[in-house]
């Protein structure tokens, strides 16, 4: 196991460093130190070989072999984006919002209403604030007293929620929307079916140790210090779940706008028996959470499933 040094080598060091890493990785002795030297900033790589190298999580070493592959055969191409892939972490930067005056902490969990509930909790809180691309834990150190404010969030069925990010954000149609995050993820591309996205999914790459807000697990986005929040509704039940909410923090009912339809589906119909095992394998925790939640909703909070 090779282990960082606490000197400052230099650049030339750091990229042999980098070949002994991929040496390693690659259980075999092959000339490296080249590529190495062509895959841009020698400190970054060597740090990102440390974390993988180091690391318990199974796609971690998965990653980092199909990166020592790449090398040893010589294709900087897809070292390059396996790279980029790799530097990726567990998003969990969606939207928030915190109302002083009603004391709630809302938890955005993207592809599940979230552009609604944003419209109607600023709506009745125009004092509200938004707050865009923190953790959880960065907000409470910028907004402490939040910890003390009732918390919820809402859940989707995976199937149906994988369904519609790949609806809206994978689609090549005319009405597409320009998102590029596909560039930093290895083997995720628009114009992919439905099916192969559900494949990816099921690689190291499509994991949740690198995964992007929308196909990051549901239980790991909306989790507060390690617990569920205090309420946790269902976008099958929504207008239900959207009115308990309202009348526990004893806000007036104000109607949920239907915002982002497109492309409405029922209970992915279309879905074939290999994808729909992918997803449930795939988002098992999130479906036992589901189960918990049920049509009327999680109360309490407590650890994830």
């Amino acid at each position: 196991m090779f282990r960082p040094r606490t000197d400052r080598p230099t650049r030339q060091g750091l990229r042999r460093r980098a070949a002994r890493f991929l040496r390693w990785a690659s259980l075999g002795d092959t000339a490296v130190y080249a590529v190495a030297k062509r895959l841009s900033n020698a400190i970054e790589l060597v740090s990102l070989l440390c974390r993988l190298s180091t690391s318990s999580k199974q796609e971690h070493r998965q990653v980092l072999r199909r990166f020592a592959d790449a090398v040893r055969c010589g294709d900087s191409k897809v070292a390059l984006a396996i790279k980029q892939n790799a530097r990726q972490r567990p998003d969990k930067k969606a939207e928030k919002i915190i109302s002083h005056r009603y004391r709630f902490l809302w938890i955005c969990n993207p592809k599940v209403a979230s552009r609604s509930i944003i419209e109607a909790l600023m709506a009745v809180d125009t004092d509200a604030i938004r707050v865009e691309e923190r953790t959880i834990t960065e907000l409470f150190s910028e907004f402490p007293e939040a910890r003390h404010f009732y918390s919820f969030a809402f859940v989707r069925d995976p199937c149906e929620r994988a369904r519609s990010f790949f609806d809206d954000k994978l689609d090549t149609g005319p009405q597409a929307p320009n998102w590029s995050a596909d560039r930093r993820f290895f083997g995720l591309c628009k114009g992919m079916s439905f099916a192969e996205y559900c494949r990816w999914l099921d690689t190291p790459f499509g994991s949740d140790a690198f995964a992007e807000r929308h196909w990051l697990s549901q239980y790991r986005q909306i989790e507060v210090d390690g617990c569920l929040p205090d309420y946790v509704g269902s976008y099958e039940n929504l207008e239900e779940s959207w009115r308990w909410v309202l009348s526990r923090l004893g806000i007036p009912h104000t109607e949920l706008p239907h915002l982002n339809e497109r492309r409405a589906r029922t209970v992915c119909a279309d879905l074939d028996d290999d994808s729909l095992a992918i997803l449930r394998r795939r988002y098992a925790r999130d479906y036992e959470l589901l189960q918990k939640v049920g049509s009327r909703g999680l109360i309490g909070g407590g650890a994830p499933p």
